[in-house]
């Protein structure tokens, strides 16, 4: 069996040659490949016209022998595995099969479309750490357009499936498909009351989907979302304490301390995880500050 790997991983198991200045804590795998949904900004999308399939996002991710990986995984530094998951056909007999394989010694995370509580269970089951459901859209008028579906049924679903699997469910959320802050910031809420981790990507335009002429959010907006919802689950404020113009744009004056300022713009997700470079190039601006092991974040950083 081959698997795909991102690229920084690959760099982290001795498997390929690449210059990277951040190390991973956590090491990304995939499962699948041409999924059988059609995500409008998804170089995985079953009609994208990416001339690469080893793109997500804009990470590179090459294949190799699950074996090869597998040998390299029990000598590597990390502290966790994240699987993401293509709805691609066979997917979740093959997900099993690698999760049966990883090392027991090293937490395992899965990224997964699904609404089948069973195959949550399944997961568990098996010894899997946390499971992150995606909305990506938090648009319920933009959702069945960009991502296929209904919003409130999924909605619904990351809802029930932290209450039946209570401290072990994410979700992520992009910010700039056409949403509006007060959108964006009600759902997050509800997922935070929930007890849902929530992580929060910039959306990132790639050659050969449906929206690859379409622009990333700005750098601006993003730190305002960002700050909104550090202190949402802080508890510092509430989503019904902001104020928002009739368009849905937040206008409520949200100020941070420079020591919040280092940790509110960080990338969120599972313990351990960084995803360096996810939705940013290297050397430009940075949307979410990868975390570095025995080094502080500056202000100037951000």
């Amino acid at each position: 069996m081959r698997i795909r790997i991102s690229a920084g991983t690959a760099k982290m198991l001795g498997l390929k040659n690449l210059k990277m200045d951040v190390p991973l804590a956590t090491a990304y795998l995939m499962v699948g490949e041409r999924c059988v949904y059609d995500c409008a900004y998804c170089a995985q999308a079953r009609n994208a016209k990416v001339g690469r399939r080893n793109l997500l996002s804009r990470i590179i991710w090459p294949q190799y022998n699950l074996e090869e990986v597998l040998h390299s995984l029990h000598n590597a530094p990390f502290k966790r595995i994240c699987i993401q998951v293509v709805n691609s056909p066979g997917y979740f007999e093959s997900l099993i099969w690698v999760i049966r394989s990883l090392p027991k010694k090293i937490p395992v995370s899965v990224s997964i479309r699904t609404l089948n509580l069973q195959q949550l269970k399944a997961l568990f089951d098996e010894g899997v750490d946390r499971v992150g459901l995606p909305l990506d859209v938090a648009s319920p008028s933009l959702y069945e357009k960009l991502r296929g579906g209904d919003f409130n049924t999924a909605r619904s679903f990351i809802v029930e499936s932290a209450h039946r699997f209570p401290g072990k469910i994410s979700t992520h959320i992009i910010v700039g498909l056409g949403e509006t802050d007060r959108e964006i910031l009600e759902v997050i809420q509800e997922f935070l009351d929930e007890g849902i981790l929530v992580s929060l990507f910039a959306f990132t335009p790639v050659k050969g989907t449906k929206m690859e002429s379409y622009p990333p959010p700005p750098l601006d907006r993003y730190r305002k979302i960002q700050t909104a919802f550090y202190l949402m689950r802080k508890g510092f404020v509430h989503f019904h304490e902001l104020e928002f113009s009739a368009d849905g744009s937040l206008i409520t004056s949200l100020d941070l301390s420079t020591e919040d300022r280092k940790k509110a713009f960080l990338t969120l997700g599972c313990p351990d995880c960084t995803r360096p470079f996810y939705n940013e190039h290297p050397g430009g601006t940075m949307y979410n500050i990868p975390t570095k092991e025995g080094c502080r974040v500056e202000a100037s950083d951000v």
